[in-house]
């Protein structure tokens, strides 16, 4: 899985820069081609051809750009899909669910309002988008952090799947509305709660501060930030004071920040902070489901 550090220059537009016009990147790239021939005929004489490098789109040559005559160039047909390729791997999304759909999500009984309330999310955006609370969140009804303290096994497991919050399809779900989005022309970023809690304690030691403003401003100011299994990492008083930054920033912004969570509303707050669970919980009022039933995966 790619870092959020490799992918911050993604979220950036990406027409080609200004200071090369795509007719001087054409024109360098049919200099250096001539080149290559002319090195290949002097090392082999008798051979006055060299292979024509593969591109996947011939008409434009992968620059996304044809001459449209006067010396003029419009986008070629393929940018569109060059440009959706572009943000959905600049998205993060898991590997194992760029394919998510609302159609292949496993439907049961207990996770069709789930279902629901994500179409009508996706279907609703541009409405939404202007709302204080624009955001969504699915978590559990009893939390695993509740659950966990139940010292007795026997009342533990008899709770445990009473109250079972995995294996629901909350990040099948998240990923689909990540990927309608992305196809709409929005920019999602979706990260896992332990993997950048990780890589921000990383970016906190980096020499350079700027590495870590840089790593943690593109979470605060993505169009839509999705977090997934918001409340897994090891809670310290420094994680906490990153949740509320990140979160504070959204909040006031009104940026969408969509979130699934094992854990329930009161020990979510634990987890995050109550401060930056009331901001959250705030965003998401209206569209905060709390979600349980029995694990799919084990079915």
């Amino acid at each position: 899985m790619e870092t959020i550090e490799k992918i911050l220059n993604k979220l950036s537009p990406t027409d080609p820069p200004a200071a090369m016009p795509i007719w001087s990147r054409i024109a360098r790239e049919r200099q250096a081609a001539k080149k290559q021939q002319s090195e290949q005929e002097a090392t082999h004489p008798q051979s006055s051809t060299i292979e024509e490098p593969q591109y996947r789109c011939s008409k434009c040559r992968d620059l996304e750009f044809v001459p449209a005559g006067d010396g003029a160039f419009t986008f070629c047909e393929c940018r569109k899909q060059r440009m959706l390729e572009r943000r959905i791997k600049s998205s993060h999304i898991d590997p194992a669910f760029t394919g998510a759909t609302f159609e292949n999500h496993k439907l049961l009984p207990h996770n069709t309002k789930m279902l629901a309330m994500a179409r009508k999310y996706v279907a609703e955006f541009q409405t939404i988008l202007k709302e204080p609370n624009n955001s969504l969140g699915f978590l559990a009804k009893m939390g695993e952090s509740s659950i966990k303290e139940i010292r007795d096994p026997v009342q533990r497991a008899a709770v445990k799947a009473q109250h079972n919050s995995y294996g629901l399809g909350k990040t099948h779900l998240l990923s689909a509305v990540a990927l309608t989005l992305l196809h709409s022309g929005v920019q999602v970023l979706l990260v896992n709660d332990a993997d950048i809690v990780a890589e921000l304690r990383q970016g906190q030691f980096a020499e350079d501060n700027e590495h870590f403003e840089k790593l943690i401003g593109s979470i605060e100011r993505v169009e839509v930030l999705i977090w997934d299994d918001l409340g897994k990492a090891k809670t310290t008083e420094w994680v906490l004071n990153q949740y509320y930054r990140i979160i504070n920033y959204r909040y006031r912004m009104g940026l969408p920040t969509c979130f699934t969570s094992n854990e329930d509303m009161d020990t979510l707050a634990e987890k995050i902070g109550d401060a930056t669970a009331s901001r959250l919980f705030a965003m998401c009022r209206g569209r905060l489901l709390r979600c349980e039933g029995p694990d799919y995966r084990l079915a």
